[in-house]
């Protein structure tokens, strides 16, 4: 069922994920897009998405998850084209990574808005991890509450020497129930529960060690535009090195791994695991991969 459900996805993807009915949630006409940038590196094929409220410390209000929703979604609908990239680095302009959601904005909204932007911004961070395309989160700063569940809930995470990652909600009455999806689930539930029962947060290294972030770039004695771009310059070696493989086996790889990641017990997880190692075996560039193995040469992968 998993595998006729992945399969059916990659021939009608746009259809599947994002039908007229849930584009219509996200309508642009209220978005103010200018808190939101998307460009493509012509030769290299990777995505950059940056968020421009360095303002505000780049909370997440709800223009911008309704921003960051449409054009991820736009992305993926499209994702066969060869105008859109296999890998995303997903960044923030200033200082800080992002503070969360936008709490004056929250405590002016009456009980529907602030429904409306907790729901939405977990539709975000689902979408993250359902399309196809690979995400890097390139953390340079503070990462709080609902940015920490922003950076945690990409698919990896590239980190400034200066990174911290803190779930503060404690501190003002207001436990971080929605980060704590995407932080338990990246860093087993001891680690997130002392995260966000103490409110303290947790500096690059721990974050590491956590297995939050993937890689940690040095950036002392370095000004903000040196540190930033040493930053990106190992985002994109990393990037690079994943758009390399078949674009074809890393997206329905990412889908494989996130729904097996899913289930309850081990045996279900398996299930899922092989269904999927199966399917991989039909794919053109598998077969190429696996010839090319076989006659001891590089493999030529077209999707």
């Amino acid at each position: 069922m998993f595998i006729k459900k992945i399969i059916l996805f990659s021939k009608t993807r746009s259809n599947l994920l994002f039908n007229n009915k849930s584009l219509r949630f996200f309508s642009t006409n209220n978005t103010d897009t200018s808190l939101v940038s998307y460009s493509i590196l012509e030769e290299s094929k990777i995505g950059l998405l940056t968020i421009k409220n360095s303002a505000k410390r780049n909370a997440l209000n709800l223009n911008i998850i309704t921003s960051l929703t449409e054009t991820l979604s736009k992305i993926d609908s499209e994702f066969h084209s060869n105008k859109f990239p296999r890998v995303i680095i997903l960044s923030t302009e200033g200082e800080v990574f992002s503070s969360g959601h936008d709490l004056k904005e929250l405590n002016s909204f009456d009980e529907n808005l602030r429904k409306q932007t907790f729901n939405k911004c977990s539709d975000l961070m689902i979408l993250l991890q359902k399309i196809n395309p690979i995400i890097i989160a390139e953390v340079q700063g503070l990462a709080t509450a609902a940015g920490c569940q922003l950076a945690a809930t990409c698919d990896l995470i590239v980190a400034s020497s200066k990174a911290k990652f803190e779930t503060p909600g404690v501190k003002v009455g207001l436990f971080c129930s929605t980060p704590s999806v995407a932080l338990g689930r990246a860093i087993g539930h001891k680690r997130a529960m002392q995260m966000l029962l103490t409110g303290e947060p947790i500096d690059c290294k721990k974050a590491f060690e956590f297995g939050l972030v993937n890689e940690i770039v040095e950036v002392e004695g370095l000004n903000g535009d040196e540190a930033k771009g040493k930053l990106r310059e190992k985002s994109l070696v990393m990037a690079d090195k994943i758009n390399k493989f078949s674009h074809q086996t890393l997206s329905f790889g990412k889908k494989v791994f996130y729904e097996q990641m899913q289930k309850d017990s081990v045996e279900e997880a398996y299930k899922i695991a092989c269904e999927g190692m199966s399917a991989y075996l039909d794919f053109k560039d598998t077969k190429e991969g696996v010839k090319a193995f076989l006659e001891k040469r590089k493999p030529t992968f077209n999707a």
